[in-house]
């Protein structure tokens, strides 16, 4: 049937799936959890995002998790898997900061009220992992 054939340019879909894991650089694990006394105001539907900057560098965001309360604690592995533009990868990065935010707004941007959490700068390549604990209020 060769409605199912791929164009003869086309490269064989096996060696595209291995590039892309070799083109995927470093997995940073991170683990979320929030202070209990600020959980308990919560109803569990509020979105959470989880965002990786460069310490020093542009401001836009390497990764972006979007996730709820419920979801609490959360792990994430944060790779270049994530990048949100070109060229902005986590690889290119040696030292990153990572912020969780509940966002009452549902919105990115934070706004007074809503709760956070910061680690950082750390660096990818001499720490292993990262927890991140959600525990001020905006």
């Amino acid at each position: 049937d060769s409605s199912t054939a791929l164009p003869p340019d086309h490269p064989p879909i096996v060696a595209t799936a291995e590039a892309v894991d070799e083109a995927s650089g470093p997995v940073f694990p991170v683990e979320v959890s929030i202070n209990e006394a600020l959980a308990a105001r919560l109803d569990g539907t509020e979105t959470v995002f989880l965002i990786a900057r460069a310490a020093s560098g542009p401001p836009a965001p390497l990764a972006v998790h979007r996730f709820t309360v419920d979801d609490l604690p959360y792990q994430a592995q944060l790779s270049d898997q994530d990048a949100m533009m070109e060229g902005l990868m986590l690889s290119a990065f040696p030292e990153i900061t990572i912020t969780a935010r509940v966002s009452f707004s549902g919105q990115a941007e934070p706004q007074a009220g809503d709760l956070e959490g910061e680690v950082g700068p750390l660096s990818i390549l001499e720490s292993a992992s990262a927890e991140l604990k959600i525990d001020r209020v905006l």
